[in-house]
């Protein structure tokens, strides 16, 4: 499938102002940390790392158009499809970064696997299928809209939804451990109390920091 053709859903109709979850992966970023934000897009995320973190930010984009905007805002940018691999040594990075975009790989685990080969920390947020909203509207018949920001099931390239239960086996299974989370509850912007408590069930953003296993 050619690029163009897979990104009819990527970064340039993502929301344009900067999203709820880049503080808490800010935060999860170390001084002057060397990262690979894994399907960049447009470069918003590095910057900000580049900017609040003095990050060293290297990034891989599908959409030539992504590639070029984050190479303006100051990331080492390169195109490239991520679901063949990433094109970095073993341990070439400190984190790497998977911001609302395990849905849209055809590999996910093969994609979360390359990240720990290339960097001992990736940090990866998704929407949780197992959201109460979710399993309200499969009881009612339809495909759930809430992980799809609102959208039809045939609007968007989310291909690989999963709940933060599917996620946290994922890890397991690729011999890693997950050391950090942050939920947001029903509006995908706010830290939630109970979506903490019972993330699989209120969570409707999940955030994870991912480390290697021994």
């Amino acid at each position: 499938m050619t690029a163009a053709a897979r990104t009819d859903y990527g970064w340039a109709q993502r929301e344009s102002h900067d999203r709820a979850e880049y503080p808490v992966l800010v935060r999860w970023v170390s001084e002057g940390a060397r990262v690979l934000d894994v399907g960049c897009g447009d470069g918003r995320l590095g910057a900000q790392l580049i900017a609040q973190r003095h990050a060293r930010v290297s990034g891989i984009e599908i959409d030539p158009a992504g590639a070029a905007k984050a190479r303006e805002a100051g990331l080492d940018a390169r195109e490239g499809d991520v679901d063949q691999g990433l094109p970095y040594a073993d341990s070439s990075f400190d984190v790497a970064v998977l911001n609302v975009t395990l849905m849209m790989v055809y590999r996910p685990a093969f994609v979360l696997q390359e990240m720990l080969r290339v960097a001992p920390v990736a940090l990866v947020s998704f929407p949780n299928l197992g959201h109460w909203i979710c399993r309200a509207q499969l009881l009612a018949g339809h495909f759930p809209s809430k992980p799809l920001y609102g959208r039809a099931w045939y609007e968007t390239r989310h291909i690989h939804l999963c709940t933060w239960a599917d996620f946290q086996a994922l890890v397991r299974a690729r011999n890693a451990r997950i050391t950090a989370a942050e939920h947001f509850g029903r509006d995908s912007r706010t830290a939630s109390v109970m979506a903490r408590a019972w993330p699989n069930l209120f969570s409707a953003l999940s955030l994870a920091r991912v480390e290697r296993g021994a």
